[in-house]
């Protein structure tokens, strides 16, 4: 069965995000079906749920940027006020009321 990723939805998950109630790795897990799948989604919902599947990227000693939701450690690559930024204009975009 394909769920279809919605508005409301990915407000849901960039409000839990934004008050720390969903973890950056689960949010990338949260939206990979959309990502990486072939979950049907409008163009716009597709592009918010490529950013948050790439909030959790981490740059390792190695130099190598990896998933921490795949169980990589490292400095993360969008930190956090970027990330908040970025959020907030998505939930702009959404036109829906967080």
């Amino acid at each position: 069965m394909a769920y279809r990723l919605t508005s409301h939805a990915l407000a849901f998950l960039v409000d839990a995000l934004l008050d720390g109630r969903l973890s950056r790795a689960a949010a990338c897990r949260l939206v990979t079906p959309w990502v990486e799948g072939d979950a049907l989604a409008e163009p716009l919902h597709e592009e918010l749920a490529q950013t948050l599947h790439g909030l959790d990227v981490v740059r390792g000693d190695d130099g190598l940027e990896r998933h921490q939701s795949h169980g990589a450690t490292g400095d993360l690559v969008v930190d956090e006020s970027t990330m908040t930024r970025a959020l907030r204009t998505w939930l702009d975009r959404l036109d829906t009321p967080s």
